[in-house]
């Protein structure tokens, strides 16, 4: 014998009752273990930028899918005329917006770092200032380089790439594949498409004496940023770290980039991409 239809319909919302009060309790969590109530309400008073915000890095092909998904519904959830949690409760009531953002944020930083906040914010800089406070990123290291390949100077880089594609299994990035005269910068991937190693054409080339030290080995590590902001403030840490500027070209549009000695003298770039 079936279920009369209203014990179905009792069954249903109690399991949505089950799954709004584990929502509560989510959420209450959250908002113990999140930023304080100054950041929130920093932050729904920003409301519309960080509608902005979201729908622009949602529409960024560059994050992964999953991503992207999270934000179209923090979207939807931003536009629903009614909240998940009744103003009237304390503390999460009237922050339940803020939790939801900060979560999400918080996940996307965490897969595309907090240079992405900065290239989509459409606001002022103290409203971006607001959400890095409440994604956790309050005036500390926003941006780390990422290494991007190692770099090895060589008198023939085309010969050198050829040894080390063959040796390695790599492949040219496109562009590099076929033979140019005066080529002097090649770069070799994996199969995915990452760097590994890159050329550098130089004039001449004494050949390393290591394990003895007369003539050291030459070969330096490049690492990328995704703003001028990150590159700035890589420079200034760099810096207070030892580091010395050996080439400033930072007022290159295309592709910015400072060279530093690193405290023992090894050169390594640090650039816009």
């Amino acid at each position: 014998m079936t279920d009369p239809w209203w014990q179905v319909v009792v069954a249903v919302l109690a399991g949505l009752l089950l799954v709004w009060l584990a929502s509560l309790v989510a959420l209450a969590v959250a908002a113990r273990r999140g930023p304080d109530r100054i950041a929130m309400s920093d932050l729904l008073r920003l409301l519309p930028d960080v509608v902005r915000l979201v729908g622009r890095l949602a529409g960024d092909r560059s994050l992964p899918r999953g991503v992207r998904w999270r934000l179209w519904l923090l979207l939807g959830y931003l536009v629903l005329p009614v909240d998940l949690v009744p103003d009237f409760l304390p503390v999460i009531g009237y922050a339940d917006d803020a939790i939801v953002i900060a979560l999400v944020l918080r996940s996307v930083v965490r897969v595309a770092g907090p240079g992405a906040l900065d290239r989509h914010w459409p606001g002022s800089p103290a409203g971006l200032a607001a959400v890095r406070r409440l994604v956790g990123h309050d005036g500390g290291v926003t941006e780390f380089p990422q290494l991007l390949h190692t770099a090895i100077d060589t008198t023939d880089v085309r010969g050198l790439a050829e040894f080390y594609r063959e040796l390695l299994g790599l492949r040219y990035r496109p562009g590099d594949e076929t033979p140019e005269e005066g080529e002097d910068w090649l770069v070799l991937t994996d199969q995915d498409g990452h760097r590994v190693l890159a050329f550098q054409l130089v004039p001449e080339l004494a050949p390393t004496t290591w394990p003895t030290h007369e003539v050291p080995m030459q070969l330096h590590v490049d690492f990328t940023v995704t703003s001028r902001e990150s590159l700035e403030e890589t420079r200034r840490r760099a810096e207070a770290l030892g580091a010395t500027i050996l080439l400033d070209r930072t007022d290159e549009e295309g592709e910015p980039l400072y060279v530093f000695g690193d405290p023992s003298g090894h050169p390594f770039c640090v650039f816009v991409a």
